[in-house]
């Protein structure tokens, strides 16, 4: 299992941390933040374009907002990008189980083209806290692989 970052602070421009191996062409592109009364609205775009992903692997990707100190934070509903194996794997067992066994409900499922561009469209709604202000969002990926190989 490796974990990688991918960070961007609130209502700023977008600053990337710690690209590496597979995510190195990941970008996110169309950010939107909101806060109307109580709710905070968070938007944007995962750029897949340049991302290649190996046919029996999965990457999470996890928004996490986090206070200016790190005091707080709130990690957001996951995506879930799949190889072409993997995408055949997770269908069969929703067929024939009813669920995906994979313990974090995605919010989204997509299978990954490589070569090709791809966008995915992220939204979430939350209740707003004042913390939130000067917030930043980091976007976590978990990348697992089959389990003969190095991802786990």
């Amino acid at each position: 299992m490796k974990l990688k970052y991918l960070s961007f602070l609130l209502l700023f421009p977008l600053a990337t941390i710690a690209q590496t191996n597979h995510l190195q062409g990941l970008a996110v592109d169309k950010q939107a933040f909101a806060q109307e009364n109580d709710l905070l609205s968070i938007a944007f775009d995962l750029v897949l374009d340049q991302v290649d992903v190996q046919s029996a692997q999965m990457i999470y990707i996890t928004p996490l907002l986090s206070s200016s100190q790190g005091a707080k934070e709130i990690a957001l509903e996951p995506l879930l990008i799949v190889g072409s194996k993997r995408a055949k794997v997770l269908d069969r067992r929703r067929s024939l189980k009813g669920d995906l066994g994979l313990g974090l409900v995605p919010q989204q499922i997509v299978k990954r083209t490589n070569r090709s561009a791809q966008r995915v469209s992220y939204r979430a709604i939350i209740p707003y806290e004042e913390w939130m202000r000067k917030s930043s969002l980091t976007l976590l990926a978990n990348v697992t692989g089959c389990a003969s190989c190095e991802e786990g």
